[in-house]
């Protein structure tokens, strides 16, 4: 049998799959909590667990509908943006991403 099935308890936003395939994580749009729900999936059987939460993502920028703003390590970790104390995700105005560090940092800090 293949469809659609919800996870969710009241409606979710911004999901992703963990790591292993073994749970689907998104964010509940009325408490803001990043939830996980156990999911099993062989041929054309799907089954789901229960919604958990892991934790509150409020002071973290995860409410826009149109993408996920938030991404998992292989190591299971959560990547996010933290919102500025008071302010909101328009605020954020950049981000630095240093790409081959070890020799940004041996240009910096020559060894002589």
């Amino acid at each position: 049998e293949t469809g659609r099935w919800q996870v969710s308890r009241a409606g979710g936003i911004q999901p992703t799959w963990s790591p292993d395939g073994q749970e689907l994580y998104y964010v509940d749009p009325l408490t803001a909590n990043l939830m996980a729900v156990p999911v099993a999936g062989d041929g054309g059987t799907f089954t789901r667990g229960n919604p958990e939460t892991l934790f509150n993502a409020a002071g973290y920028a995860v409410y826009d509908w149109s993408r996920r703003d938030y991404d998992v390590a292989p190591d299971g970790r959560f990547l996010m943006l933290e919102l500025p104390r008071g302010g909101d995700a328009g605020e954020l105005s950049e981000i630095v991403i240093v790409q081959n560090w070890f020799e940004e940092l041996e240009r910096l800090t020559p060894v002589n």
